[in-house]
């Protein structure tokens, strides 16, 4: 294994996912013990009877590779303009709820009064991690009361499907998950998700009702050397998947914060983020004196402040194709049996594949950041499917696949373009229409010209009929 004081390279990739299921090494980053990959062999072994061939970027086109990914992460990541059309957003959703809400039909007998609508945005926008395209998540509930059953949920959202106001336009209304869902757009660009829940955030004894996975999650990518290449990681993983159309928990497939979690646990097993039992810590566990050693304070709301432990020794977060077909690699691996991820303790560990009431177990159990006892049932990715988890695995080794060159002796110009098409291809879905390194004004705007000028076949060309095939790393 690598001397944990060296610099991490950018080779070959490796599969990190081969440390699922290893005990963490107490006193060093927990770095993924796997084996390199050979990519000169389709099943990973080299031939004999011709030496080995380097199928990874040359240095020209993996330093294209590296502006690209932080072109499309700036094209893709919420800027100022979005944070302010979230907070206009929100102003207009609590007057619309209360306006939808005064009606007679839903008086409080016998006291005669209307309930006062409490709004808390949650998901990418609190944890960090939104793209330009993210979905407004808000929870509602009453300053007199809170609403639990299906039914009873459900007749507000109903209240507030029939009176939108002017701003709002009704996309749908989902009653059939276990939370019901109304989705709304907001001046006809942002998407709002509104479901209804207990208390607030701050509210400690409704844990199950508001399980607060953002400030966790926050602080677990803060407690990176450079957090934020880490949540840049995470924009790009959640572009990736939303090019891909593989974020929707209401189709069996991850939610947006599960692929935040599944980037961390990866970043974790590249000895990138400390297990969060390192990191998290609860004020409101914490004694006078470790109070007044880790800074944590405990608020008199009753939330939770997060102050960090002594951590190991972490390797940096280096954004490369290497790191992304890697993590390409860990989520194939991940979705081959029923597994659980804890965030906790900075590992995965396989699932039994029957519960105990003989049915099929979950694809897969996100386990809360800080699994306390009343959220150890809590699985962040409850809504996810057998199908939903399958589709994820297929597309994710088809996409593996444009992080490997098309031809390793192909000249660099024809890599550079190669580089440019692969990358429009895996995130130009999760950027807004218009923007982009191939838009006008933004990057360095050869990515259509790349597009529109193929390769020849004598260049390692994707239509010609010398091009080798790629070759999975896999």
């Amino acid at each position: 294994m690598a001397d944990p004081q060296a610099a991490p390279t950018d080779g070959v990739p490796e599969e990190a996912s081969a440390a699922i299921g290893a005990e963490p090494d107490v006193g060093r980053p927990q770095l993924a013990a796997a084996e390199p990959h050979s990519c000169s062999g389709t099943d990973g072994v080299e031939s004999e009877s011709e030496p080995a061939e380097t199928t990874w970027w040359n240095s020209s086109a993996s330093f294209r590779w590296l502006r690209l990914l932080e072109e499309w992460h700036d094209a893709a990541a919420a800027g100022e303009k979005f944070a302010e059309r979230c907070a206009v957003c929100m102003k207009e959703l609590q007057a619309t709820c209360s306006a939808a809400l005064s009606a007679e039909e839903f008086r409080v007998a016998p006291f005669d009064w209307t309930p006062d609508v409490m709004l808390e945005a949650f998901g990418s926008t609190q944890q960090g991690t939104a793209l330009e395209i993210s979905d407004l998540d808000v929870r509602m509930t009453f300053e007199q009361f809170e609403v639990y059953g299906k039914e009873r949920q459900l007749k507000y959202l109903k209240g507030i499907r029939a009176n939108p106001g002017e701003r709002f336009q009704v996309r749908m209304l989902i009653e059939e998950a276990k939370i019901p869902l109304l989705r709304l757009i907001f001046d006809g660009q942002l998407e709002v998700d509104l479901s209804m829940g207990g208390a607030m955030a701050g509210n400690r004894d409704a844990e199950e009702d508001a399980p607060s996975v953002d400030q966790p999650l926050r602080a677990l990518l803060a407690s990176a050397i450079n957090g934020d290449a880490a949540v840049r990681f995470v924009r790009l993983v959640k572009a990736f998947a939303k090019a891909s159309s593989l974020v929707d928990a209401h189709l069996g497939l991850p939610s947006s914060t599960s692929w935040t979690c599944l980037a961390i646990a990866f970043l974790q097993l590249e000895g990138c983020i400390p297990p969060g039992q390192e990191v998290l810590r609860s004020a409101s566990d914490d004694t006078a004196e470790d109070a007044a050693a880790t800074g944590s304070t405990a608020n008199g709301d009753g939330s939770e402040d997060w102050a960090p432990r002594p951590i190991r020794r972490l390797w940096p977060v280096d954004i490369s194709p290497g790191l992304l077909c890697r993590f390409l690699a860990f989520i194939e691996k991940l979705s081959l049996k029923p597994m659980k991820v804890s965030l906790s303790k900075g590992r995965c560990s396989p699932a039994r594949p029957w519960t105990n009431s003989g049915q099929r177990s979950p694809p897969l159990f996100l386990e809360h950041p800080v699994p306390t006892e009343s959220r150890s049932w809590l699985n962040l990715a409850q809504s996810l499917t057998w199908p939903g988890w399958k589709q994820v695995r297929y597309l994710c080794s088809e996409a593996k696949k444009e992080f490997l060159p098309p031809q390793a002796s192909a000249p660099d110009a024809a890599q550079e373009r190669a580089a440019a098409r692969a990358a429009k291809r895996l995130f130009a879905g999760g950027v807004p229409p218009g923007k982009g390194p191939d838009a006008a004004g933004c990057g360095n705007g050869d990515a259509a010209a790349a597009e529109a000028t193929p390769d020849t076949p004598e260049e390692g060309s994707s239509n010609g009929a010398a091009k080798k095939p790629r070759q999975d790393v896999s």
